[in-house]
């Protein structure tokens, strides 16, 4: 198991802030203009879509994915889960990322939502 870059409790609730990066270049807010869609999955049971779930943080330069506490609790404890994006350009081509955001999975004492 490799070393997480950080880590997510069970029950969180909040925006993960992702970095998307193509040829080493990190995507700006003028690159969005190119393109259609970004498709960001947590873990294999977790998809959302930019621009319908997930907003752009031009300040950061960051992906906001929101995840709920019904999300986060389906995550299994001491797992580590990858973040996968694929990037849809507005021409139709589809380019997934190579780097993969890493999140640690934290126990929660209570299965309560909030």
């Amino acid at each position: 198991m490799s070393d997480a870059s950080y880590a997510i409790k069970q029950g969180d609730a909040y925006a993960l802030p992702i970095r998307v990066s193509i040829d080493g270049e990190a995507i700006s807010e003028r690159d969005l203009l190119l393109i259609e869609s970004v498709e960001f999955m947590v873990s294999e049971d977790i998809r959302k879509v930019y621009p319908d779930d997930v907003v752009f943080d031009s300040a950061n330069g960051v992906f906001l994915v929101p995840v709920t506490q019904a999300e986060t609790f389906t995550l299994e404890d001491g797992d580590t889960i990858r973040v996968d994006v694929r990037v849809e350009f507005s021409g139709g081509d589809v380019i997934g990322t190579h780097t993969m955001e890493q999140l640690r999975v934290l126990d929660a004492l209570s299965e309560e939502e909030l």
